[in-house]
Parts: C-alpha cells; sequence; structure tokens
C-alpha cells in the first residue's frame, strides 16, 4: 500500500433490521488515514494505510476504438458475470465471453461518453464506466 494524501474511502457494512427483515449490505465513507478491514474468517481487525491512489490512474474519455477490446475483456472478467441481473439469471461465468451483453457495450462504448481508468505503470485497464445515449423508443420491441 502507498501512503499518501487523506483520501475518502467507502467501506461495507451490513444493515440490520428486526429478525423478519434482511439484512443487506452497504457502504459507508471512511474520510480517514486508515481504513478497517474485516476479514471474515478471522476475529482480528487489519487495517490498511491509504491503499489507493488517484494518482496512480489516469482517466480516459473518450475511450479510443483500439482499446475496445481491452475494455470488453476487463467487463468480462469483473462485471458481467456479478451484475445483479446477469447473476440472478445465471447469464455467464467470469471470463466467458456473451455476445449479447459485448455487442451492447460495443454499442454503447460507440456513443463515446465512457470513461476508463488505467493503471499509469502497467496501461491496464482497471475500471470502465459505461455511458450511452437513449433516445425515446429505443426499447420498444419491433
Amino acid at each position: 500500500f502507498k501512503v499518501g494524501k487523506k483520501k475518502n474511502f467507502y467501506s461495507p457494512y451490513k444493515l440490520q433490521g428486526d429478525k423478519n427483515e434482511i439484512s443487506h449490505e452497504s457502504f459507508r465513507m471512511l474520510n480517514t488515514y486508515e481504513i478497517e478491514v474485516e476479514v471474515e474468517s478471522h476475529d482480528e481487525q487489519y487495517f490498511a494505510t491509504n491503499p489507493l491512489n488517484m494518482d496512480d490512474f489516469e482517466f480516459i474519455s473518450p475511450i479510443p476504438e483500439e482499446r475496445y477490446n481491452e475494455v470488453i475483456v476487463h467487463l468480462r472478467n469483473n462485471f458481467f458475470a456479478d451484475e445483479p441481473l446477469n447473476k440472478s439469471l445465471g447469464l455467464c461465468q467470469p471470463g466467458e465471453p456473451h455476445a449479447e451483453l459485448e455487442a451492447h457495450s460495443l454499442n454503447t462504448l460507440h456513443d463515446q461518453l465512457s470513461v476508463m481508468a488505467i493503471d499509469k505503470e502497467t496501461d491496464q485497464v482497471v475500471a470502465v464506466s459505461l455511458n450511452g445515449i437513449q433516445f425515446p423508443g429505443d426499447n420498444k420491441k419491433e
């Protein structure tokens, strides 16, 4: 972990209701030099000092067409299988190609509104935000 400036961090926590309600995970902002990480398999608590330094990343928008394949691979490995609707349907597994999801993502990339973050040291895609244009009637079935 790198030591750097004070940043805002978000940490998951469980919201507990009464015993008839389902608890769910949410996030709270930590505004401190250290973030608390609870490891489920241990009772101990671990502390990480400034694990994320935004200066290590470059944000690129629009995403160049020659990097679209890298973005699709990143989405295959880190998003498609875990997106809640995809996961509930068992639509795909991490790393597996999925023609419809990839085609939709490529169409969205062509709108030139998406952003990617790359690690400055490795030049690898580490984050993607797909943003597209939708017009009235785009969702109507033909």
